[in-house]
């Protein structure tokens, strides 16, 4: 900070110190609301990232049952076209 800073912060601080104190009360009320929605946010955002791992296991699961059965149905198949031959 130089002095031309300085002198310009004690006008105000001498000037408007109430004024000052209360908007420095005001921006700490602000910090800690933001803090807290951001802690809530990501809060939000882990269980986000846990339900679509859970549902990409799902689907993964159901891909490899539909691969499974879909060789199946065509072994299925290759075994009737041979029971009538």
């Amino acid at each position: 900070m130089n002095s031309q800073q300085v002198i310009r912060l004690l006008i105000i601080a001498n000037n408007h110190l109430p004024l000052v104190e209360h908007r420095y009360q005001e921006l700490k009320r602000l910090e800690a609301s933001l803090q807290s929605s951001n802690h809530n946010s990501a809060g939000t955002l882990k269980e986000l990232f846990d339900l679509i791992s859970t549902k990409r296991n799902t689907l993964e699961q159901y891909e490899s049952a539909c691969k499974k059965q879909g060789l199946e149905i065509t072994k299925l198949q290759l075994q009737r076209i041979r029971l009538e031959a």
